[in-house]
């Protein structure tokens, strides 16, 4: 818990705690311990085992920083029911708001909405879907205004959209950070991003943990808090509510594969994954006239090009991997955010036999070990060899070999199953 009784009553939270002072329980009325340390974030705890309140709650670091956001007096408040005695994260124009950042069984999501409701009190959901939505669990699906949730924080089976809202929260409170935000007049260029919650409007049947959302009541986090506590530069005039902001300013050309390594001189004359084909292909003699290339000849277009005769209003973020290859893309279309997920592209390090085979009819390849800097080239019968033997011969290039030559005479290479050869060049 973040809020505790002093000996006079009073609501304290646990950062303006004092240490040798006692602070109490607000449910049980039992002495609390201050727990800030450095690992956990912090809170209070009962100093002795207790089984005041049989609900689990989240302790997390985002679940404070969302609770902050309002009054100390309408945070953690106490309600109690048939007995029952519960503390609800916020409590603010008649609704609770509950934060959720670790797993909730559907069990105590449906409990607890029952137990505020019968009370009369809408209850409000923000779940924590950043990491989900950051490492491809969310995938969203563009048509028909549906996304599904893999590995979630809850198992849904239905609820009462009268009584229960739910709002999952895909990107970072990063507005919040600036200092005295709620009261300051901010301008559009002091944001850098902002928080978006994407309203659950109903759970769909297309499938497990499918939701469908129109984005009719997708809010960002300042437009959510100014429904309870006012944020002074939606209505000062200093914030353009109209305009979206944004990082980079990305174009069509953004969206494509780079075909050439941008951080190593290496991979310039090495091969690059073509997924047309389902091989590597050597960029500058086989992807020369390609009607996939970007617009100066330097990307690929093959793997976006669905996305871009489908249309969107504007990039928000691209993510590349270390070889230039689009891991995922962020964008708008009307009033949503959408992230498209690709597969992981091969890159080109093998073992000698998956560096054969990865073309039919090669006749002869060339590799580079990317450990010792050691070329060997490979004919056919060399290849065929190996797989008979289980040993592997060819002609070699020592590192420091100022000469284009390979030697004359065939030498055993040892290594040649470890996945540490560079395809360079291949007939």
């Amino acid at each position: 818990m973040l809020i505790a009784y002093d000996k006079d009553k009073n609501r304290v939270h646990v950062d303006d705690a004092v240490r040798g002072q006692l602070y109490y329980c607000q449910t049980c009325g039992e002495e609390l311990s201050i727990k800030r340390g450095n690992i956990r974030s912090h809170h209070f705890s009962h100093k002795n085992t207790s089984l005041c309140d049989g609900w689990h709650y989240d302790m997390s670091e985002w679940h404070g920083f969302w609770q902050k956001q309002f009054p100390i007096e309408k945070q953690e408040v106490v309600f109690e029911f048939e007995g029952k005695k519960h503390r609800a994260d916020v409590y603010i124009n008649y609704s609770v708001i509950e934060f959720q950042h670790s797993q909730l069984s559907f069990e105590e999501f449906n409990n607890r909405n029952d137990f505020y409701n019968s009370l009369g009190y809408k209850v409000i959901w923000i779940f924590d879907a950043i990491d989900a939505y950051e490492n491809g669990d969310i995938i969203v699906y563009m048509d028909n205004d549906c996304f599904r949730w893999n590995n979630a924080l809850i198992n849904f089976k239905y609820y009462d959209n009268n009584m229960v809202d739910v709002f999952f929260q895909e990107f970072d409170n990063i507005w919040t950070a600036l200092p005295d935000y709620k009261n300051s007049s901010l301008h559009n260029n002091d944001l850098i991003e902002y928080a978006w919650l994407h309203h659950i409007d109903s759970i769909n049947n297309v499938g497990p943990q499918t939701y469908c959302s129109t984005g009719k009541n997708n809010l960002y986090d300042y437009q959510f808090i100014d429904k309870f506590v006012s944020v002074k530069f939606l209505h000062d005039g200093s914030f353009d509510n109209t305009l979206e902001m944004k990082k980079k300013n990305y174009t069509m050309n953004d969206v494509s594969d780079a075909i050439f390594n941008p951080y190593e001189e290496i991979f310039e004359n090495g091969f690059t994954w073509c997924p047309e084909v389902k091989h590597f292909v050597n960029p500058c003699d086989e992807c020369h006239a390609c009607i996939h290339l970007s617009e100066y000849n330097d990307r690929c277009k093959y793997r976006f090009e669905k996305l871009l005769a489908r249309g969107f209003d504007r990039i928000i973020s691209i993510s590349y991997s270390f070889y230039g290859k689009i891991e995922y893309i962020i964008v708008i279309k009307g009033n949503q955010r959408f992230k498209i997920t690709y597969e992981e592209i091969p890159y080109g390090v093998f073992n000698i036999k998956e560096a054969f085979e990865d073309k039919s009819n090669t006749q002869i390849i060339r590799l580079r070990n990317i450990d010792t800097g050691w070329k060997v080239q490979i004919n056919r019968y060399n290849y065929r060899r190996m797989l008979k033997t289980k040993k592997c011969y060819g002609k070699v290039h020592a590192p420091n070999n100022d000469s284009f030559t390979y030697s004359k005479n065939e030498m055993e290479i040892y290594g040649f199953m470890e996945r540490k050869w560079e395809l360079i060049w291949r007939r």
